[in-house]
This record gives structure tokens, sequence and C-alpha cells, in this order.
């Protein structure tokens, strides 16, 4: 005998027409595994409705959500973005060194920096290049570095939600 799951819920929620519901009433009349499933499932909508109508919910639950998006949105709007704060201290550093007597030192010295950085970057290439494994065993250390520190990242974090 075939049995009628899908329909039986219907059944049980009144979502029928009136030939399916004859056609479900039938089959439940003669099959006790679907009578039983149609106890069942009735028993358990009976509770979950009884489980909603039991719980009560306060008279200012609206307004405590209300109050509490407002707040949050209020402390977001006087924020200032980080990128700009960041933005606008750089800015101050290169407008102070461009116009105190030390520019022409200070641009000085950041030109020999970036001269001494380019060609140690040059220097490092050329010698990778030369020494394959070297430059295999410098990027297997750059990844356990990073590996390392994101484990460690991960259990200071942890750490910190346990306190």
């Amino acid at each position: 005998m075939k049995h009628m799951e899908e329909m039986i819920s219907a059944y049980i929620d009144d979502e029928l027409t009136d030939a399916e519901r004859r056609l479900v009433e039938t089959h439940i009349n003669k099959c006790k595994e679907c009578k039983k499933l149609v106890e069942d499932l009735s028993m358990m909508k009976n509770q979950v409705f009884t489980t909603y109508q039991s719980i009560e919910i306060p008279d200012n639950m609206e307004q405590y959500f209300l109050s509490s998006i407002e707040q949050k949105t209020q402390r977001g709007k006087n924020k200032i973005p980080w990128p700009i704060v960041i933005g606008s201290v750089i800015l101050i550093i290169l407008a102070v060194l461009c116009l105190s007597p030390l520019a022409t030192f200070g641009v000085g010295l950041i030109s020999l920096l970036f001269t001494i950085m380019m060609r140690l970057l040059q220097v490092a290439s050329t010698f990778m290049a030369v020494v394959p494994s070297l430059f295999i065993g410098v990027i297997g250390f750059a990844v356990l570095l990073l590996l390392i520190s994101v484990l460690s990242l991960r259990r200071l974090f942890l750490t910190k939600a346990i306190e």
C-alpha cells in the first residue's frame, strides 16, 4: 500500500482541497502507520502551538529593540574612518618635512634610504637566481613564519574570548 506522507502534513495544516482531504481520510482509516503519523504530527503541532502561546513578550520589547538599534547607529556616526586618520597623519608629516629647514636633508635621507633598499633587493634577487635552493628556503621560511603568526594570533584571540 502506498503511504501519503507528503499529503499528511498538508492534511494536518488544513491545506488540502475537499477531494484530497477525503482521499487522505480514507487512506488513514485503512492504514495504521499513517494514522499513527497523523496522531503524532497533530500532537506535535498542538504542543508547538501551546508553547508558542505560553510565551509572554514584554510590552516594551519593540521600544527596547528600536532604542538599541538607534544607540548603535549613533555610536557609528561619531567615529572617523581609520584610513582617513592615517592619510591625514601622513599628509601632516610630509607637510612638516617639506616646510621645515631640514626639508632638503630629509629628502636626501629618504632618497638615500630608497637607493640602499633597491640595491639590497637587486643583490638579493641576483643571489637567489644564482642559488635556487636558497630561494626555496627563503619562501619556506616565510611560509613557516606566516603559519606561526596565524596560530599565535588565533591562540591570543581564543585566550581573550575565554576571559
